[in-house]
């Protein structure tokens, strides 16, 4: 597993390289906007992640050995415990799941179907923060990540958040 984990940070190292070469060839000053606006801004941040991440699984795979050992000493290191059994072994009883949110199948269905009703019946009908808001609040509460009053809150903040990083800090218009 180190081995793979050092060759995997060094192609994450490689790939952030290439986007980071590739986005300093856009044009950075004949946007009309200051540097912040041009269009190779996000995509070198992006590059700067994806290599820090790539350099970390590589340092990771030469220093980590504590992180290696204790995934050796588990039997099956990709393998989880089912919630059920969790709660079994807890003593506490686990709320039960719809039998639609066991459907693999069905799940995807529903967040192809809620995408599109974002894509072709809010966006462009409603302004871009209301038609977001609907859309991440609807899909929390869909696949009850949260209640009520915590997927509004949440699609509120992360709505009015998207747009003001977009729209007021790097001169993207949303529809």
């Amino acid at each position: 597993m180190r081995k793979k984990d050092f060759w995997s940070g060094l192609v994450l190292v490689l790939s952030a390289l290439a986007f980071l070469a590739a986005s300093l060839r856009l044009p950075w000053r004949d946007t009309g906007y200051d540097w912040f606006g041009s269009p190779g801004f996000v995509p070198a941040i992006l590059a700067g992640f994806l290599s820090l991440g790539g350099i970390r699984l590589m340092l990771r795979s030469r220093a980590g050995g504590a992180f290696y050992d204790s995934l050796a000493a588990t039997p099956d290191p990709c393998a989880c415990d089912a919630p059920e059994d969790a709660a079994e072994s807890a003593g506490e009883r686990e709320p039960a799941v719809p039998a639609w949110m066991r459907s693999e199948p069905l799940r995807g269905a529903l967040t192809v179907a809620l995408c599109g009703a974002y894509v072709f019946l809010l966006m462009g009908r409603l302004p871009y923060i209301p038609a977001t808001f609907l859309f991440l609040a609807g899909f929390i509460l869909v696949f009850r990540g949260a209640g009520l009053p915590r997927s509004g809150v949440i699609g509120a903040a992360a709505s009015v958040s998207i747009w003001f990083v977009f729209y007021k800090i790097f001169a993207v218009f949303l529809p």
